[in-house]
């Protein structure tokens, strides 16, 4: 599982051959609330869009509240894994929360 870090923003691009995709992504450290808008842009200027279905009906891409990385350990654990936290393998705005289940 990736993990932002407090207070983490990013903002890229990506091109195909079909279009381009632009993702921003936030993280409001207060509210433990976790914000990613794709959105697809294609050569005929057609714009698309995620929606998050659980979301606001204003509101353009997804949210997701995110525990501590002390609460998703203690909820792991209570299910029977053991968890470490490592640097994530592709940004530095993030953890990676790797788990598995406890020897017997």
């Amino acid at each position: 599982m990736d993990w932002p870090r407090e207070g983490s923003k990013a903002e890229w691009e990506r091109r195909f051959s079909d279009g381009i995709l632009r993702v921003v992504a936030g993280y409001d450290a207060a509210e433990r609330m976790q914000t990613i808008q794709p959105e697809f842009r294609r050569p005929d200027r057609r714009v698309i869009a995620l929606h998050d279905p659980y979301g606001p009906p204003d509101h353009v891409g997804i949210r997701r509240r995110i525990y501590t990385l002390e609460q998703a350990q203690g909820l792991l654990a209570e299910a029977g894994y053991e968890s470490e936290v490592v640097p994530h393998y592709r940004t530095g705005s993030h953890y990676m929360l790797l788990a598995s289940p406890k020897a017997p």
